[in-house]
């Protein structure tokens, strides 16, 4: 797979780091305007098409797609010629890919969904209340008073 990527055409870069003010405008990655930050592993321009690529060296039973948003709204901020940005999570021990793929005219209605989910995160810190989730992670949640710890 890892052949496959670096057979692509376009400028090839690592470990890009990207970060963008609370207006979604980039900013320098120490920036104290930061609201966001993300890094690609491996970033491939190739004019109006991206390739955004995070290596993960966990299980791939639980990806996370909602970082490859979060990673491709960050290149359409940044590389404004960009149209499309084709992702993928590479879980190298498991020899495999999760490829998703974000068009520039989906990314406002993204932005709104990621100021959602900050928002919901926000206000449970503010009033210091954390609703219970269940989901596949919780045998490793260290709250195992939850009524949704296996150990409850």
């Amino acid at each position: 797979m890892l052949d496959a990527l670096l057979a692509k055409e376009g400028e090839k870069s690592v470990e890009i780091q990207m970060a963008l003010d609370i207006n979604l405008q980039p900013v320098e990655w120490f920036s104290k305007a930061a609201w966001v930050r993300g890094i690609a592993d491996l970033l491939i321009l190739d004019g109006k098409v991206a390739w955004v690529v995070d290596y993960k060296t966990g299980s791939n039973k639980y990806p996370d797609r909602n970082q490859l948003d979060l990673m491709s709204m960050l290149v359409f901020a940044h590389y404004p010629k960009v149209k499309q940005v084709n992702s993928a999570l590479l879980f190298v021990v498991k020899n495999s890919m999760i490829k998703h793929k974000v068009k520039r005219e989906d990314a406002e209605k993204l932005w709104w969904e990621y100021r959602e989910r900050v928002s919901r995160i926000e206000a449970s810190h503010t009033n210091e209340v954390w609703n219970p989730k269940q989901s596949g992670l919780c045998p490793w949640c260290p709250v195992k008073t939850c009524e949704f710890h296996p150990h409850h």
